[in-house]
């Protein structure tokens, strides 16, 4: 039999994607910000976000950090999305957190998404273990993805290519500016930006806009 907080999780499937970070927002605050916690690294991009997650993570646990990961989607069990040293979050957890994260949307008469609501879990769940950092996959975009509100310092962009042109913008340029303003969700400086798989135009454009935003690219 299902569980309640999965049958909750599954309800969100009808708002289907909707960017933007005020439910998440209010969610966190609601929750006692637990992104605030931890320290995140983004990871960005059209191609290649999933695989670089997994193996910066891996390269964080090696040297002794305490590493959450966050990924979607999964291949086999939705645990896989919620992971610290690579071991997935247990179904009770889950199940656990679904619910707080339920009761606080029912509490502030929010309807998050399917998206968001994992994203709030994986916060919760991270601050519970008391990792140091982790390593989290973007979903769609960068600047209106729910899992910006984590405003990490380090954004690692791993390709550019059109995809979700409806909603990131229709060319590569534009849609290579709404992944790297996934930082704009906070205004703090010493920022730094990893890139790779670029064009020489669009590396420019890269180091140009990440100037903008008082980063190192």
């Amino acid at each position: 039999m299902q569980s309640l907080g999965m049958d909750y999780l599954n309800s969100r499937l009808m708002f289907g994607m909707v960017p933007g970070l005020e439910s998440t927002r209010k969610l966190c605050n609601a929750l006692g910000n637990p992104e605030r916690s931890f320290k995140t690294i983004h990871i960005v991009g059209t191609n290649g976000k999933g695989s670089t997650s997994y193996y910066l993570a891996g390269i964080l646990q090696a040297h002794g950090f305490k590493t959450g990961l966050f990924t979607s989607p999964h291949l086999v069990s939705l645990r896989e999305r919620i992971r610290v040293n690579d071991i997935p979050i247990s179904d009770a957890d889950l199940d656990r957190l679904l619910l707080q994260v339920k009761a606080a949307a029912e509490q502030l008469q929010v309807e998050p998404t399917f998206f968001e609501v994992l994203t709030l879990v994986s916060f919760l769940y991270y601050a519970e273990q008391g990792v140091d950092v982790v390593s989290m996959e973007a979903g769609m975009g960068g600047r209106l993805d729910s899992t910006a509100v984590a405003c990490g310092n380090i954004v690692v962009l791993t390709s550019i290519g059109l995809e979700h042109t409806e909603v990131l913008g229709p060319t590569e340029s534009a849609i290579l500016k709404e992944k790297m303003a996934v930082v704009e969700a906070d205004h703090r400086r010493n920022k730094t930006f990893v890139v790779g798989g670029l064009s020489e135009e669009l590396l420019a454009e890269a180091r140009a806009y990440a100037s903008e935003l008082g980063a190192e690219c």
